[in-house]
């Protein structure tokens, strides 16, 4: 298939599209995101725990997007390491070879950057950037309406 991914329908319908309307047999997945992996080393941990609670507090995160979210974990612990290298070291580094000494990068910069691309894509995905929230809608329930009985007073 060409073209980009199709939106999910959950987004859709959050977005009050009508196009969510057009997909009745999309599947429906429930339940909270379960604990992190195993695998997933303490400061990853930390963080996929940070976001399942921003995302549960978005009513967008699932069971199933718990793999999603365990490479978003990941790929934040690994950016955060390179950054922090750059951050002490610099972002160039002294080379010496037969032929003379010259700078380069370091290889954290590209790091960096890549790590960054990946993590913009998940965070576009899980809604975690300001644009990716303009286009959700979440109903406030103390904002909804409440029909006629915001006109009359109840009596008795």
């Amino acid at each position: 298939m060409s073209g980009p991914a199709p939106t999910p329908t959950a987004i859709l319908a959050a977005r009050g599209s009508w196009r969510a309307k057009t997909r009745p047999n999309e599947p429906h997945v429930d339940g909270p995101i379960p604990p992190p992996p195993k695998s997933l080393d303490a400061e990853a941990r930390r963080s996929y725990w940070r976001k399942a609670k921003q995302l549960a507090a978005m009513n967008v995160g699932r069971s199933i997007d718990a793999a999603a979210l365990a490479r978003w974990a990941r790929f934040w612990v690994l950016w955060r390491q390179a950054d922090k290298v750059l951050a002490e070291r610099g972002q160039t580094m002294d080379v010496t070879t037969k032929h003379g000494s010259y700078e380069k990068a370091r290889p954290e910069v590209s790091m960096v950057v890549k790590y960054a691309a990946i993590l913009d894509k998940l965070d576009q995905q899980f809604g975690f950037t300001p644009a990716a929230r303009t286009r959700l809608v979440v109903e406030n329930p103390a904002a909804q309406d409440k029909g006629k009985d915001r006109f009359f007073a109840k009596i008795g």
